[in-house]
């Protein structure tokens, strides 16, 4: 279950409503798989169905603190650096 939160970018801001999923699957190189599926409504009461999957890996210290929930801001970094 994924919690909800807000979002916020240049073009576009609003929460994200609580009820979205998350499926995580860990492969057997150590490396997380997800599949997620979230409600957007923006600030103009717009829903916006959003999904995507990625792959979660990295070194085996900085993975645990991110499983123990003392890594991370809890914020989306998009690969041109914006934050969401």
């Amino acid at each position: 279950m994924v919690p909800g939160g807000s979002f916020e970018g240049e073009r576009l801001s609003g929460e994200v409503l609580d009820g979205g999923s998350d499926w995580q699957t860990v492969r057997d190189d150590g490396a997380t798989t997800l599949n997620v599926r979230l409600v957007l409504k923006t600030k103009d009461d717009a829903l916006i169905c959003m999904s995507y999957e990625g792959v979660r890996h990295g070194p085996p210290d900085v993975i645990e603190r991110i499983e123990k929930g003392k890594c991370g801001s809890g914020k989306l970094l998009l690969p041109d650096k914006s934050v969401v």
